[in-house]
């Protein structure tokens, strides 16, 4: 889901200027992908948008096996601690709309709606999830039976709601053993609205904010989509993990930041409830409130083996955003600095003793544009020598060859954080450094010893520093 800062809720939950339904469409068609695949689903979402005719208005949902999703301007450097992912065997792709980073799993719905753009409104399709959450059979509103726990933090009985970002939220009562850790990061009640009094809401309406969907828009000629996410039960620490801007302010990027904001599991805010959130009530009940929106329609269930994705156009799609133009290419222009002393020497040892420098990389399109290495102190001249003709080569060097980078699909690079025991994580890092130095243009059997031992322990400090 996309994380961004909460606003809190407009003034009356319960008023929807969309009920109404439109005239009667007989061609609206709904697809259920049964493909966990990411770069299935969102080639799959792209196809539609780009083929189907901009009267029809088009649902999609599907789900995704573990992954981060970027938004099209989004640096994956800056966004993610890459190590983590890598331990966590977490692929990432990057999507063709907007937007923030998504961590996506099973517990995590991904809903997509297409309209004309000439009938597009932000709004209009948060609110028609909304409505499917609170009505049967999901029934967020319905009554709780008993008193809530007082170890638990569970939702109102105001269900859910879009607030003033149109992010779908609700709102919990946040118990005195209740547990929020990674998936939470402020734990006191919501404020409510600018110069409101708090005394004058409704008693379901108190408790803290927390959002369990995001969203993204796309617009074009003559179609627009909204897309989002739903939090059912996902595994919250794992976002919280991946999702961990980690390099602060050396590194500086054009692209859009996520900003955070406290989420929640609706089967945690909801455990009464917790029977009935499941991937077939919220097809159902958002396929039910789509159908009274735009009428009737057309439903597939969209396989592998699907007419639909055998189209050519699909196919291209696909192995585009598989690419690493497409993944790492995309990524915006940034800059990244850092520096080099004996305060590092935990991280790296051995040829590196007693060496200060500061290193420069300015990047565009994936590539390495500048380098610039400024030595304050080194032993001896063959160490400068070796380290300043390295940062020549730099220059128009995929970035990735000297960062560590996290895995994408279709990628085919194993790195020494995939593997668990200690004697085969040596022998990666070792082979990780030697294959920077081949791509660097150096041929490791020419290299005397000394010189190659500089050149490798500069290669392993920066896979473990950008």
């Amino acid at each position: 889901m996309s994380i961004d800062v909460a606003a809190s809720p407009p003034a009356s939950l319960a008023q929807f200027t969309d009920l109404k339904p439109s005239p009667p469409t007989p061609n609206a068609q709904a697809y259920f992908s049964r493909c966990f695949s990411p770069t299935f689903n969102l080639s799959l979402e792209e196809h539609l948008f780009r083929t189907r005719p901009s009267h029809i208005p088009v649902c999609l949902i599907y789900r995704i096996s573990p992954c981060v999703v970027l938004g099209r301007n989004q640096n994956p450097w800056k966004e993610l601690d890459v190590l983590e992912m890598r331990r966590l065997e977490l692929q990432w792709v990057r999507r063709r709309s907007g937007g923030g980073a998504v961590y996506h799993d099973l517990g995590n719905v991904n809903y997509s709606f297409h309209v004309d753009k000439a009938d597009f409104v932000r709004s209009t399709h948060s609110e028609l999830v909304v409505r499917a959450l609170n009505a049967e059979p999901i029934g967020l509103q319905s009554p709780q039976p008993g008193s809530p726990s007082a170890t638990e933090f569970l939702g109102t009985q105001a269900g859910a709601y879009v607030n003033g970002r149109n992010d779908i939220c609700v709102r919990v009562r946040l118990g005195g053993g209740s547990d929020l850790s990674a998936n939470d990061g402020e734990a006191g009640p919501a404020t409510p609205e600018a110069g409101g009094d708090e005394s004058q809401l409704q008693p379901e309406l108190l408790g803290a904010e927390r959002k369990v969907s995001g969203s993204a828009y796309k617009l074009i000629n003559a179609r627009a989509y909204h897309h989002g996410t739903m939090l059912l039960s996902a595994q919250l620490s794992t976002l919280g993990s991946s999702l961990r801007p980690i390099r602060g302010e050396a590194l500086q990027s054009k692209g859009v930041a996520s900003v955070p904001s406290p989420v929640v599991n609706l089967c945690a805010a909801y455990p009464h409830r917790a029977h009935a959130l499941d991937l077939e009530n919220f097809e159902q009940g958002v396929l039910k409130e789509f159908e009274r929106k735009y009428g009737t329609a057309k439903v597939q269930h969209v396989e592998e083996d699907h007419a639909l994705v055998q189209d050519e156009r699909f196919l291209k799609g696909r192995e585009e955003m598989k690419s690493w133009q497409w993944t790492h290419g995309q990524t915006p222009e940034f800059t990244h600095d850092l520096r080099y002393s004996n305060q590092v020497r935990a991280v790296v040892d051995g040829a590196l003793r007693d060496v200060d420098f500061t290193l420069h990389l300015h990047v565009k399109g994936g590539l390495v544009q500048q380098a610039k290495l400024d030595i304050q102190r080194a032993p001896s001249s063959m160490i400068s020598d070796a380290l300043g003709e390295m940062a020549t080569k730099f220059v128009d060097v995929p970035y990735d060859v000297l960062a560590s980078a996290p895995r994408r699909e279709g990628g085919t690079t194993r790195h020494a954080a995939d593997l668990r025991d200690p004697q085969q994580v040596a022998k990666a890092l070792e082979q990780e450094a030697e294959r920077s130095l081949e791509a660097l243009g150096y041929k490791l059997g020419d290299l005397y010893q000394p010189r190659r031992d500089v050149l490798l322990d500069f290669v392993r400090w920066l896979k473990s520093s950008l």
